[in-house]
């Protein structure tokens, strides 16, 4: 039995595996970590239960809003689909497994794709917003979300100076889901603050192309 189920007559299975990974989103949020005393007198972060889950998908709702899915299903260049069948006589799935990804982001980006309305909340907090935007960059659905995440940005933008270490990340969600007006706003913040805090993108695999990031000295505010 699926932990999630989008579609009750799905093809596909999809297992993420080590949910809610430490991402950039964790970092540039400065979440506490809490900490105990290793066997050598060290402070070591605590081991983390985790557990897998699953998602009952339809093929058809993947393969139309990501190019990433479609490859999966359709024998393309990206291997992470499999065909198996369960053998108890409900057919064959496409098994296909991931990782990392926070487990209320990934719900969410496969409720929209799925037309699972009832899923969506018509507002999220900021960190929900940038892992869904990790989600979204991955699997390069920005167009099936083109209208949520249009309800989720909807909140005024603060001014470049004022918003310190939330500009890169802004950044991310700026590109993730092709919004100009919320990637230029954050990418002025980034010269405005720092160009140093742009550096960070790649060492936090936050998804900004490097061609981006190679512009960054060039752009100005005005």
């Amino acid at each position: 039995m699926c932990d999630y189920i989008m579609d009750p007559s799905g093809d596909v299975i999809l297992t993420l595996n080590n949910p809610n990974a430490p991402i950039a989103a964790s970092v540039l949020f400065n979440e506490d970590k809490p900490q105990v005393r290793g066997p050598g007198g060290d402070w070591e972060p605590p081991p983390q239960p985790s557990r897998s889950w699953t998602f009952r998908l339809s093929s058809r709702h993947l393969i139309v809003a990501s190019p990433v899915f479609k490859a999966a299903l359709s024998g393309g260049v990206w291997k992470e689909g499999i065909a198996s069948s369960d053998g108890d006589g409900s057919g064959a799935f496409f098994r296909i497994d991931t990782r990392d990804w926070d487990v209320d982001a990934l719900v969410l980006v496969m409720s929209v794709i799925h037309g699972r309305n009832w899923r969506v909340p018509l507002e999220i907090s900021f960190k929900t917003l940038v892992n869904v935007a990790l989600v979204v960059d991955y699997y390069q659905v920005a167009e099936a979300l083109r209208l949520a995440s249009s309800l989720w940005m909807y909140r005024p933008l603060k001014s470049p100076e004022s918003l310190g270490s939330e500009a890169l990340l802004w950044v991310c969600v700026g590109w993730a889901f092709r919004d100009d007006a919320v990637f230029n706003h954050a990418t002025r913040a980034v010269v405005f603050t720092s160009l140093r805090d742009i550096d960070d993108a790649g060492t936090l695999q936050l998804p900004i192309p490097s061609a981006v990031i190679g512009k960054c000295p060039l752009w100005t505010i005005g």
